[in-house]
């Protein structure tokens, strides 16, 4: 089967999941995809780059698929004749209701931030199918539509509504961990990582000040901070590469991808203090590399790693991140082992991930 995938964001995970699943796939998998910039340009606009493109390529499509960050009608409307049959699958990476607002979001005074996500709700109305990368992103997505729905002065689709969110699929991103783990890492002084963006929505305030707190303790503990970097990115990177530096054994983005598992090899904990994740592709990581999470019990994290069954991984404020911290540095040093939560996150890996995504577009076309 010829499937092409469109990405109007081909970066970061996004352009890892791609990548990942035109590897793995049993499909002969084109990607079209357009930098990582500019975000909101890439929503509206990316038609315009991808039909440059589709007239540079000689392929035959048997079935199409997108990514959160296209506008589906626009590119739909525009398509050669000869694709206007051929089934389009939409894939949720994130939504735009439930993404945290950047404080310098000049729509959001304006009262028009709510326009990115009605793209998206337009594109689920102009898929064949619909897939969400985890349940959270589904239900939040759904939650802040309906919310929506009920701002218009009339003709509301909410029948519409349920009948996307009933012929939606969850299909999990698959992960690719290639690094031996590392036992022999244990060791009297735990290593904290931090693997996520650099940016205002994984709050790294509560991190870095959490771990500011600990130094001025004197309690002993490693750090390494990875992570791509925005142009623009929170000041308090800066500053704690400063305040930290006798506890830093790696500070900033790797580029190459062996490298980036090395050092997450060395590490103990993964303390996360996010606000936003759809799916945390880089908790994923993380514990696939053998790494203890401490987790928010918010957002995706539950659907993961079921809290009744692991309630030392969660907190459930900010006054309570240090305390599970400090419980999980006690937990490394008496060489507590991440099995069950391995085993668990198994299932994760491209290995088992890739023949339900095939099977899926297969059955698409049957």
């Amino acid at each position: 089967m010829n499937i092409i995938l469109f990405e109007s964001y081909f970066g970061g995970s996004h352009k890892l999941w791609a990548e990942q699943l035109k590897k793995y796939s049993r499909h002969n998998i084109h990607i079209l995809g357009l930098k990582a910039r500019n975000w909101k340009w890439r929503m509206e606009a990316s038609t315009f780059a991808f039909l440059d493109q589709i007239n540079q390529i000689d392929i035959q499509p048997d079935l199409l698929l997108t990514t959160s960050m296209t506008d589906l009608p626009f590119l739909k409307a525009l398509l050669p004749k000869s694709w206007k049959h051929i089934q389009w699958v939409y894939y949720m990476h994130e939504n735009q209701f439930s993404y945290p607002k950047s404080t310098l979001d000049q729509d959001i005074p304006k009262d028009r931030d709510f326009h990115y996500g009605m793209i998206q709700f337009k594109s689920l109305m102009a898929a064949d199918a619909i897939v969400f990368n985890s349940k959270y992103n589904r239900d939040s997505f759904f939650k802040e539509l309906l919310s929506l729905m009920k701002r218009m002065p009339d003709h509301r689709p909410l029948e519409e509504v349920a009948s996307l969110k009933d012929r939606s699929k969850i299909l999990s991103l698959g992960i690719e961990v290639k690094v031996e783990l590392n036992e022999s890492k244990r060791s009297s002084e735990p290593v904290l990582v931090w693997n996520h963006r650099w940016e205002y929505d994984k709050n790294p305030q509560l991190f870095f000040k959490t771990l500011y707190q600990l130094s001025d303790k004197e309690i002993k503990f490693k750090l390494i901070v990875l992570g791509q970097r925005a142009s623009k990115y929170p000041a308090i990177f800066d500053e704690a590469m400063v305040k930290l530096e006798k506890h830093i054994i790696h500070w900033g983005f790797v580029e190459d991808r062996n490298e980036y598992e090395k050092l997450m090899s060395q590490g103990h904990l993964l303390p996360v203090t996010s606000n936003q994740d759809f799916f945390g592709i880089s908790i994923m990581e993380a514990i696939l590399q053998g790494l203890r999470p401490i987790l928010p019990n918010r957002l995706v994290y539950p659907e993961h790693l079921d809290p009744g069954i692991y309630p030392e991984l969660y907190y459930e404020e900010d006054s309570d991140f240090e305390g599970a911290i400090l419980n999980g540095m006690e937990e490394v040093l008496e060489g507590e082992t991440n099995q069950e939560i391995l085993n668990d996150c198994e299932k994760y890996r491209w290995g088992n991930q890739i023949k339900i995504y095939d099977d899926y577009f297969e059955s698409l076309l049957s």
